[in-house]
């Protein structure tokens, strides 16, 4: 395809290769996806730096576990009730969990075993959900898993 100019650099590439169990055809396909997602939401989703989401980071609602699972999983802990989404945008978390889920991707473990998240939904009350429940919200997410899938 002439005109899909991926990321040459090695490591990135490795992770498709990676977790396509090294099928060419696959990677491709999953980078080819991962790209088509990152640029239809571009600045809305995705291609944010962690400095631009500090704000959510520094909330603490969205870690990563010091170790993994057993089976080698990459565990991230989710709070969704603790933000107040009078000040936080649905569109801003979502970037955050992206911004979260690339920076797992870096290491070669999460690639191989994949990772997960807890989602602790203690204070979770129909405000919250109807935020979380959009269809808008619902359709993106499934889309990140689409692409998540494809990836992994």
């Amino acid at each position: 395809e002439a005109e899909f100019r991926p990321l040459m650099d090695d490591a990135f590439l490795i992770r498709f290769l990676r977790t396509k169990k090294y099928d060419v055809e696959r990677a491709f396909t999953s980078l080819r996806n991962y790209y088509v997602f990152k640029a239809r939401y571009s600045r809305l989703l995705t291609d944010f730096k962690p400095s631009e989401v500090l704000r959510l980071l520094e909330m603490n609602n969205v870690v990563h576990l010091p170790y993994r699972h057993p089976s080698g999983t990459a565990v991230a802990y989710m709070r969704p009730a603790y933000y107040n989404m009078d000040e936080v945008t649905i569109e801003e978390i979502f970037a955050l969990c992206f911004v979260e889920l690339e920076y797992s991707l870096q290491f070669e473990a999460s690639q191989v075993c994949g990772y997960m998240i807890v989602m602790d939904l203690d204070k979770i009350n129909l405000r919250i959900m109807k935020c979380y429940a959009s269809p808008r919200f619902l359709f993106r997410c499934v889309r990140l898993i689409q692409v998540s899938n494809n990836h992994s």
